[in-house]
């Protein structure tokens, strides 16, 4: 598989694995990936977690409530999935995907950071900060 390499005007290199384009404050936009790989995440706990019942009850009410369990997940990155990754992303840039994604597989897979909306409802990202697990 093949995937686009974008250089930002500081000169960091990045590549686009969601399937939207990125639009950047330098005015770059890393294209969407034509074949997002498909990062799993694989569940290796759960806990069940006790919420504020008011605050509960508020949302989906107290008959509901009683029906309900909610619970955490600790997540790792599917290794399969990583190791064919590292043979085929290019070396040398940071990896752009969903920031569920860039906290289960860390660096170098990151979110860019959100700046702000321009005049035609694009969402506009920081060149130089992005979010990582």
């Amino acid at each position: 598989m093949s995937y686009k390499v974008t250089t930002l005007t500081n000169g960091l290199r990045v590549v686009n694995l969601m399937d939207f384009d990125v639009h950047f404050d330098d005015e770059t936009v890393a294209p969407a990936a034509t074949e997002p790989p498909h990062l799993q995440l694989r569940t290796i706990r759960r806990k069940a977690i006790t919420l504020d019942k008011a605050q509960i009850d508020s949302v989906i009410g107290r008959d509901l409530q009683k029906q309900m369990q909610f619970l955490t997940a600790e997540q790792l990155p599917d290794i399969d999935v990583l190791e064919q990754l590292r043979k085929e992303l290019p070396k040398g840039a940071l990896y752009l995907v969903r920031t569920h994604s860039a906290r289960c597989y860390g660096f170098p897979f990151v979110t860019p950071a959100y700046v702000n909306t321009d005049d035609n409802g694009r969402k506009i990202h920081s060149q130089d900060r992005f979010i990582v697990g």
